[in-house]
């Protein structure tokens, strides 16, 4: 599952970001069983990326809520990291569960 993004400047705007990661999990929630890890594995690496690509927005514009979202942001990828520890040993039921709930999670960090 490859990812599929324009070029976009190095520091993104907040909105650029969630569409790509919203298309890449909705791709995990249709992929067979074999691709999950992989699709999974990268959809963190991306995740963990555009975060930072965030945070350093946020950062540059001194935006007084950061630490709240740095926080949002470290939680959830430690679950993730967790998850992925399981989909690696082909328990896939948690990281399909997070795939599944994570729109939800999006749509109340939009409001933090």
């Amino acid at each position: 599952m490859q990812r599929q993004l324009k070029a976009v400047p190095h520091i993104r705007e907040a909105e650029h970001l969630q569409p790509a990661l919203l298309a890449e999990l909705m791709a995990l929630r249709s992929c067979e069983d074999s691709e999950f890890e992989s699709g999974f594995s990268a959809f963190i690496i991306n995740l963990r990326e555009d975060f930072c690509i965030k945070e350093q927005w946020m950062a540059s514009q001194n935006v007084k809520k950061i630490s709240i979202y740095r926080k949002s942001h470290a939680e959830l990828l430690m679950l993730l990291q967790h998850a992925q520890a399981r989909v690696a040993l082909q328990d896939l039921q948690l990281g399909r569960k997070i795939v599944d709930m994570l729109p939800h999670w999006y749509l109340r960090h939009c409001f933090l």
